[in-house]
């Protein structure tokens, strides 16, 4: 009995480790032709320490054209192939499956940066990945790839830490960052408009009476024009969208 409970614990302990090293042999697919081996290893090397130091799965996959690799489906945009290549060959860390994937489409020139999991979601917010990728936009304008995407790595592995340290990179805690002096700011702003507003009440008021609502009409251009500003900028509010399969994404062009 003894000896078939160790039989069946090696086999698991066996089954999960090649499922482990099967996911790390896709950490970047180069299926383009962009880099050469030597710069393709050194990449892998690299997404491999930080996927093992974090336990999060880092990922780049570099394809000729969404449809052309997979004959059985047929995909509507970059997102949509880049779940299903995350859930078919990447697969992620851990039981949440945490990971993040840079896809890149070379007929379209379209890419996706997808993260998943609980930790993989944390890390990677929804500012955090539109910021990763100018990390490597710039790089890619040029067609200089390796350089991208060892900017990417260098980008991922700072968001990590920060997750880790529970302080992960997100719009509001940019903000934060220089709460005081905006909060200040934002006092002195209020406080030398109001006093503009009351001078310039009483002074009508003297010479007109006081039937003319000046400092009312201002104070409703204000409001009015806070209420303008905060319905054109709904973007700084954080955090990440995440759909209903766990993976939330930022796409474009590079």
């Amino acid at each position: 009995m003894k000896k078939k409970t160790v039989l069946i614990s090696l086999f698991l302990f066996l089954f999960f480790a090649n499922f482990s090293l099967w996911g790390v042999n896709f950490l970047i697919i180069d299926n383009c032709n962009l880099l050469s081996s030597k710069q393709a290893n050194s990449l892998k090397n690299k997404a491999r320490d930080i996927s093992t130091k974090y336990k999060c799965g880092i990922y780049i996959a570099l394809v000729p054209d969404i449809n052309q690799l997979n004959s059985e489906y047929t995909f509507n945009n970059i997102e949509e192939y880049a779940e299903y290549y995350f859930s078919e060959y990447c697969k992620g860390m851990g039981s949440s499956g945490d990971g993040v994937l840079l896809l890149m489409s070379m007929k379209e020139r379209d890419y996706d940066v997808l993260a998943h999991g609980d930790f993989g979601n944390k890390a990677f917010t929804d500012y955090g990945k539109t910021a990763i990728s100018s990390s490597f936009l710039t790089y890619f304008s040029d067609d200089n790839w390796f350089s991208g995407f060892d900017s990417y790595l260098n980008k991922v592995e700072k968001y990590l830490e920060r997750a880790e340290q529970g302080n992960p990179v997100d719009a509001d805690a940019k903000l934060k960052s220089n709460n005081y002096i905006v909060l200040i700011i934002m006092f002195l702003c209020f406080a030398l408009v109001f006093a503009v507003i009351i001078i310039d009440s009483r002074r009508v008021n003297k010479k007109y009476g006081p039937e003319t609502p000046l400092a009312a009409k201002q104070m409703k251009n204000i409001r009015q024009q806070n209420l303008n500003q905060n319905n054109t900028n709904p973007g700084n509010m954080g955090g990440t969208h995440i759909n209903s399969s766990g993976f939330s994404h930022h796409s474009g062009k590079f």
